[in-house]
């Protein structure tokens, strides 16, 4: 009996005569294999063919990993979920292969991955469904930067994966980013944190119309 398997990457293959795929997970280097059930055939060829080529999946099920060469078979299938451009759980594994040195050779510090599998965990809990999603990329100093622009208004923390704070900034680019802002340093193991600042990208949201 195999594992629970949950891998979100790119489909690259899918063999309708076979029922099979394949896919290249979005964090290491091995590829997953496996059957494709029919009513997740129009799922897989979303995947495949969605987003310019560029869709990303999450792909949910049953399966064996090969501790060698990373291979990952998966024997069943239970579920496949296109994922948002933004989804952030996907942009947290693209951090995972970040090492020190990913800005030009010379400076940036990798996140580590125990500080991303907290902020995933955090996030999934905390952040509500009814508000966007933020543009995800690693701060120099080995943290998460996220950003929403909404109309003239722009959002941003600055999450720090040891203290598990976020330094938050709120800023109207019309009047530039000094007459109208707002700073404030969250604690993102309460979960007081996330909801302060879901209401704010709330208000921001009504603010810009």
């Amino acid at each position: 009996m195999g594992e629970k398997i949950a891998i979100r990457g790119k489909v690259t293959e899918f063999d309708r005569a076979g029922m099979t795929f394949k896919m290249q997970p979005i964090y290491g280097d091995g590829k997953v294999s496996g059957p494709v059930p029919e009513r997740y055939c129009e799922a897989f060829v979303a995947a495949l063919n969605g987003h310019k080529g560029e869709a990303r999946a999450l792909v949910e099920g049953v399966g064996e990993r090969n501790g060698e060469d990373g291979l990952i078979a998966l024997e069943s299938v239970e579920r496949v979920t296109l994922l948002h451009p933004l989804d952030f759980h996907a942009s947290l594994d693209e951090l995972r292969n970040l090492r020190d040195g990913w800005l030009d050779g010379d400076e940036g510090i990798a996140p580590p991955h125990s500080g991303l599998d907290w902020l995933s965990e955090a996030f999934r809990r905390g952040y509500p469904d009814d508000i966007p999603l933020p543009y995800t990329v690693p701060s120099f100093e080995g943290g998460v930067h996220c950003e929403w622009s909404i109309g003239q208004f722009c959002l941003e923390i600055e999450i720090d994966l040891d203290t598990r704070k976020g330094d938050w900034l709120w800023f109207d680019k019309k009047t530039n980013f000094m007459e109208d802002y707002e700073n404030k340093i969250l604690n993102l193991d309460d979960p007081g944190g996330w909801d302060w600042m879901a209401n704010r990208i709330r208000e921001t949201l009504e603010r810009a119309g």
